[in-house]
């Protein structure tokens, strides 16, 4: 019959040709079965090409209960490493053009038994580069988007802005940046202008500091020239996503969707006239907030434009030029992003 390894260790019995016999004092005999794996053979799952940190646990047993060891076999990881002692996948996977699948072959050692296993993973395209014209990802000025547009802390209190980090916001740990409530704001280049009726979208994280007005501005773009329509500002009149483009404007409109000390990711994006404004709620869903059509609006960015985040355009030092709110992750992106791409940003 089979050894089973409920019964080892097996003693030897010996008998010889005479007949005499005798038993091992001690068990000399184990079994050795090679591990099993408890992980489904297969696709692992996806993840972005942009994503860094524990991914995948692969796990196998041994019925003697020896130390399980991982190790690849054979395939790539395609830029991720294996743990051997604890079948964590991890890392930052290599970058690609488009949806890849990465297909290789695990091997877990137990003793002197080993055994293999196929998996795969998917490394999604991370399309939230593409269209990226300006990234801000602190709140404050430094472009992380390889596009070299930094700003400049701005205005009488530009003192009065500060970066800190912030411990209960929905992506996170993370640094942020904090506007005073008039005249202190972050003076980008004009070369962040998205002009005319150019598709765009502009995104950030904002957590107001207290109740917001008709003189607090997340963002402004543009210019107020005399024939007006010129500009692209984000007002927050009565905690709303109020729009002020210059005499073509659309306030007091949708949710009230600021809180003070709340955080919430807020969306404005334009094509074409239309103007329309989404924010994420507490579980990262998209939710259309409103949309309208400003006839005559088109983004100015000649002589006298400004662009700013925590201000108005063309008058980012005026009395309308606070903010009163803690912002990051600010995004300028030259088209509209899908509803797929605003909730991936909720944990960014």
């Amino acid at each position: 019959s089979s050894f089973l390894n409920a019964q080892e260790p097996y003693k030897v019995k010996v008998t010889s040709a005479t007949g005499l016999a005798g038993t091992s004092a001690s068990g000399l005999i184990n079994v050795d079965n090679a591990p099993t794996w408890t992980t489904n053979a297969g696709s692992l799952g996806s993840i972005y090409e942009d994503d860094t940190g524990n991914h995948f646990t692969v796990a196998a047993s041994d019925a003697e209960g020896d130390t399980v060891a991982y190790s690849l076999q054979s395939g790539s990881l395609a830029g991720l490493s294996l743990n051997s002692s604890t079948g964590v996948i991890s890392g930052d996977p290599t970058n690609v053009s488009s949806d890849t699948t990465n297909s290789f072959t695990l091997r877990a050692t137990a003793g002197s038994k080993t055994t293999d296993r196929a998996f795969s993973y998917i490394t999604q395209n991370d399309t939230l580069a593409n269209g990226l014209i300006a990234h801000y990802l602190t709140g404050s000025g430094t472009d992380s988007s390889g596009n070299g547009y930094n700003g400049t802390n701005s205005g009488s209190s530009s003192g009065s802005i500060s970066t800190s980090t912030d411990t209960g916001t929905p992506f996170g740990s993370r640094t942020v940046t904090s506007f005073p409530d008039s005249d202190g704001y972050v003076a980008l280049s004009t070369s962040t202008i998205i002009t005319g009726t150019n598709d765009r979208t502009v995104t950030c994280w904002v957590k107001p500091n207290a109740s917001l007005d008709d003189s607090d501005y997340i963002f402004g773009f543009g210019r107020c020239h005399a024939s007006g329509k010129g500009t692209f500002n984000a007002r927050c009149g009565g905690n709303k996503m109020g729009f002020m483009g210059c005499g073509a404007d659309y306030d007091n409109q949708g949710a009230v969707i600021y809180s003070s000390g709340t955080w919430v990711r807020i969306f404005y994006t334009m094509t074409g006239t239309t103007v329309a404004t989404y924010y994420l709620d507490g579980s990262g869903n998209r939710v259309s907030n409103w949309s309208t059509s400003l006839s005559g609006l088109t983004t100015d960015a000649s002589s006298g434009a400004t662009a700013s985040i925590g201000a108005h355009a063309s008058n980012p030092s005026g009395d309308i030029g606070g903010c009163n709110a803690k912002i990051a992750d600010f995004r300028i992106y030259n088209r509209i992003l899908t509803e797929a791409e605003m909730e991936r940003l909720y944990n960014k």
